[in-house]
C-alpha cells in the first residue's frame, strides 16, 4: 500500500486501526509552530484527522486531541510513521477546510 492510498477509500488498508470494515483518511493536517530565541527552541505541532467509513451514511465524527498522546501508522506489522503529540493548542480560530483544499 503506497502512502496516498489511505486517502483512498478503494485501496485503504486499515484494518487494524479499527473493528469496521472499509475505512480511510479523508484528510490529514499536521501545523508545526517553531520559536527560536535567546531562551532556545521551542516547537509545537497541531494534527487534524479524519477517518471515515467507505459505506458509511452517518454524519462525520471529530476527534478532538486534547492530551498527549503517541500515535502510528502502521502496515501489517511494518510501522510507516510513529509520532508524538505533546503540546495542545486551541485550534478554535483555524478555518474550516473546504473540500477543494484537500487535494
Amino acid at each position: 500500500m503506497k502512502l496516498n492510498d489511505i486517502f483512498d477509500g478503494n485501496r485503504a488498508n486499515l484494518k487494524g486501526l479499527s473493528m469496521k470494515k472499509n475505512i480511510f483518511l479523508s484528510y490529514l493536517i499536521h501545523k508545526t509552530y517553531i520559536t527560536v530565541d535567546e531562551k532556545g527552541v521551542r516547537a509545537a505541532a497541531t494534527p487534524i484527522v479524519r477517518i471515515m467509513l467507505t459505506t458509511s451514511t452517518r454524519p462525520d465524527v471529530n476527534f478532538l486531541c486534547n492530551k498527549p498522546f503517541i500515535y502510528a501508522i502502521r502496515y501489517k506489522q511494518t510501522t510507516l510513521f510513529m509520532g508524538r503529540y505533546v503540546k495542545v493548542i486551541d485550534t478554535s480560530n483555524m478555518p474550516p477546510i473546504m473540500d477543494d483544499e484537500r487535494g
